[in-house]
């Protein structure tokens, strides 16, 4: 008889495969340890770099197109100041992490990379 611990070390990969398979994405959560460079903590055993990271916008600065049509009004003691605002302006959203800011990871399939998605209130 030969012998068959090869073809069960193969036959458990396709397990494992097809359990990762069905399981494509793992809901994590981490906490920001640094945000230069940019590195979270998940599981209180793994620290994970900015290359293993993408980020979504919900994380990051970001500027937003935004549609205005207001009046602002400031009295300088000497009389009012008017200023008719209108149109499309460009707005930065101060949305990036902090230092033990709470976060929501998904980890894709294989464990190389995780999305951050969110942060936890």
């Amino acid at each position: 008889m030969g012998d068959f611990s090869g073809i069960l070390d193969v036959v458990k990969q396709a397990g494992k495969n097809a359990t990762n398979a069905e399981y494509p994405v793992a809901v994590m959560f981490g906490t920001v340890t640094s945000v230069s460079p940019l590195e979270i903590e998940i599981e209180q055993k793994m620290t994970l770099d900015k290359a293993r990271l993408i980020l979504s916008r919900n994380v990051t600065d970001h500027t937003v197109e935004m549609t205005g049509n207001y009046t602002t009004e400031n009295d300088f003691d000497v009389g009012m100041h008017r200023h008719a605002i209108s149109g499309k302006k460009s707005h930065l959203v101060h949305n990036g992490l902090k230092i033990y800011d709470e976060v929501i990871l998904l980890r894709v399939q294989g464990g190389q990379r995780f999305i951050v998605l969110d942060r936890l209130e």
